[in-house]
């Protein structure tokens, strides 16, 4: 028996499809957790300078898709993996929005990038 959880992280993918592939895949599996999703690695639809560069693309423009995603995620598990909402999170609006697409939790990372510590607390105290 195993006493660490096992976390896999998915990106944001270009079709509900290729989302179903990686839930299956993590049935199978001893996973314990889906991390999801924010940062996608297919350019299409995206204008940009940059969208030939080596990494993926993030940003606020994918919000709507991501938050969708993760309530198809959380819909097709139906309690079977717990996920975890990551990316985008600035404040307890988003928060809100991560939770009501189904997360059990919400990593706040990048809003601590750009807003310091602070953000943790004014988020916590507008919940």
């Amino acid at each position: 028996m195993r006493n660490k959880a096992l976390h896999v992280k998915i990106a944001l993918c270009p079709s509900f499809h290729e989302i179903e592939q990686i839930l299956d895949s993590t049935l199978s599996q001893d996973i314990d957790d889906i991390v999801a999703i924010y940062k996608t690695l297919v350019s299409n639809g995206l204008s940009s300078q940059h969208y030939s560069e080596v990494g993926g693309f993030k940003g606020t423009h994918l919000d709507q898709k991501s938050n969708d995603m993760i309530a198809y995620i959380g819909h097709s598990e139906q309690g079977q993996k717990s996920v975890i909402g990551v990316g985008g999170v600035f404040s307890a609006m988003d928060t809100r929005q991560k939770l009501a697409a189904g997360v059990l939790l919400v990593q706040l990372s990048t809003g601590l990038i750009y807003q310091g510590l602070a953000v943790a607390g004014r988020t916590m105290r507008a919940l």
